[in-house]
């Protein structure tokens, strides 16, 4: 019977709102019996578990996951464009072959070979040995004109830089550089042989040349095998000159004036190395995208929409060239006046620029929806983080499509609208917050269009960068400025368990 009493008792202090029976307990017992009800928890209020503890927390884990994961799309997208590369320089390698690539020429030198006298040794007997050899004669004065004019051809999809150059060489080689020669013992040189040489690696791009030697035309002809440059056998066009080299000889008023007319198929460049003890360059083209290199920058240079023209000199004393070249001695060819015409509007080398900001942009955009979550009651699954996240890389290979078809600029606009529109109607559709898709939205439109401005810099492009990314910072310490970051691992607290007041429920 008291076995059956207890029982009840115990399971009428689990039982909340049980009658209290004023007879069979006192006054006292019945407020400790009413407090014990109060305070007990049922069984259905256990403590959360461990996920739902620290479920803001763990979900940075994933989310670093997948913006590690986003790279791979990303990646591809950029291999996509190596080898869509690798398409255009097929192309443009068939064009140039077709068109010609005579970019680099030389100035006019006088070749001379000589016959030199050796000795050696046979059978332990020196004998003389008669060799021959060519010496190279620098012009004392050189200048150079020359006038480009380029265009693009289309091949496929692609665009071809293709252009003429009409180059005007004029200088003279005085009789005092042959003193050299001439007085040397052991050499007889082979005037007859004499001749004028200009070198130029491609000939095919060669379209017309005349030389004009003391008021006289001689014949123009190709030459292979040219020994001129240091590692090089190369090409280019020889004009024989003997009889004017005994005149030069013997008149000692002669001075040996020259002039070349060049007109060359080029590509996007034009070298010239330095080949006189002082030698000028000046060059005027229609293409307003040059880019100076070599050894020796322009002393002067204007550079505007319509064009740009440049002037280059040198002497010997800063080239250090020697009047002639005998023996083994020769020219050293990036000793030169050098100059590329650059595209800075070229699609493929524009967007991979821009795809060094994909990852940037990704941690941008689900770095905005996190701080949205800690800031609302709004949640995002991993998942959903996971699409945005691909219609970001999808962004990048739409950008790859249009721009080889209707350029970089339009090809940024349509990516950009087809990807801020899919993303806020996914957004909409999942969220209840509208003003947060829009404001995302304006935001995600905000980022793409600095990208765009960012990648079409030429300069300053590191400042405008660094300033986007201290202001970016800087919204984020503001808008996140009340978020307790110790309570991230922490879920809302729980509705308390109510408590009984005791003097309020005294039975009297």
């Amino acid at each position: 019977m008291s076995n059956t009493k207890d029982n009840e008792k115990q399971q009428s202090d689990w039982t909340f709102g049980e009658q209290i029976d004023d007879a069979s307990v006192s006054t006292h017992s019945k407020e400790d019996a009413v407090k014990q009800k109060y305070t007990r928890l049922p069984a259905h209020h256990s403590e959360p578990s461990f996920w739902k503890r620290h479920q803001r927390a763990l979900k940075l884990c994933p989310l670093v996951i997948l913006l590690l994961l986003s790279n791979i799309p990303l990646s591809m997208v950029y291999n996509l464009a190596i080898e869509r590369l690798d398409y255009r320089a097929e192309a443009t390698r068939t064009t140039v072959k077709a068109w010609g690539n005579s970019g680099r020429t030389s100035g006019p030198i006088l070749q001379i070979p000589v016959e030199r006298t050796i000795q050696v040794k046979n059978d332990d007997k020196w004998e003389d040995k008669k060799v021959e050899e060519i010496v190279f004669i620098m012009p004392n004065e050189l200048s150079v004109t020359a006038d480009a004019e380029h265009h693009t051809r289309q091949k496929g999809i692609y665009d071809v830089l293709l252009g003429d150059i009409e180059t005007k060489m004029e200088g003279h080689i005085s009789k005092t550089r042959l003193e050299s020669i001439l007085k040397e013992t052991n050499v007889r040189p082979l005037l007859q042989k004499a001749s004028l040489i200009v070198a130029i690696p491609e000939t095919s791009g060669i379209k017309a040349a005349t030389l004009n030697w003391q008021g006289e035309q001689p014949v123009v002809r190709p030459i292979s095998n040219l020994p001129l440059f240091e590692n090089e056998r190369g090409t280019g066009l020889v004009i024989e000159l003997s009889q004017n080299i005994y005149q030069m000889i013997e008149d000692e008023n002669y001075t040996g004036t020259f002039s070349v007319s060049l007109k060359l198929a080029a590509t996007d460049h034009f070298k010239m190395p330095i080949s006189a003890s002082s030698h000028t360059l000046h060059v005027r083209s229609n293409w307003p995208h040059p880019s100076f290199s070599g050894a020796y920058l322009p002393d002067e240079r204007e550079i505007s929409e319509q064009g740009f023209t440049a002037h280059f000199t040198t002497n010997a004393l800063q080239s250090g060239l020697t009047h002639v070249l005998t023996h083994r001695q020769r020219l050293d060819s990036e000793q030169s006046f050098e100059l590329a015409f650059k595209n800075p509007t070229d699609a493929y080398a524009q967007f991979l620029r821009t795809t060094k900001y994909g990852m940037l942009l990704i941690l941008l955009t689900f770095g905005m929806y996190f701080i949205f979550e800690l800031l609302s009651r709004e949640r995002l699954h991993i998942i959903q983080y996971g699409l945005v996240g691909l219609s970001l890389s999808v962004f990048f290979l739409l950008l790859l499509g249009f721009s080889e078809h209707v350029g970089f600029g339009f090809a940024y606009l349509i990516a950009s609208c087809a990807t801020v529109g899919l993303v806020a109607i996914y957004l909409s559709a999942v969220l209840s917050n509208k003003k947060f898709v829009g404001l995302q939205s304006g935001l995600m439109g905000l980022t793409l269009w600095f990208m765009h401005h960012l990648v079409g810099m030429e300069q300053g492009s590191l400042l405008v960068g660094a300033l986007g990314a201290f202001a970016t910072l800087s919204t984020i310490m503001w808008t996140s400025r009340n978020i307790d970051w110790y309570s991230l691992g922490k879920t809302q607290e729980q509705p308390q368990p109510m408590t009984a007041n005791t003097s309020s429920l005294k039975v009297f």
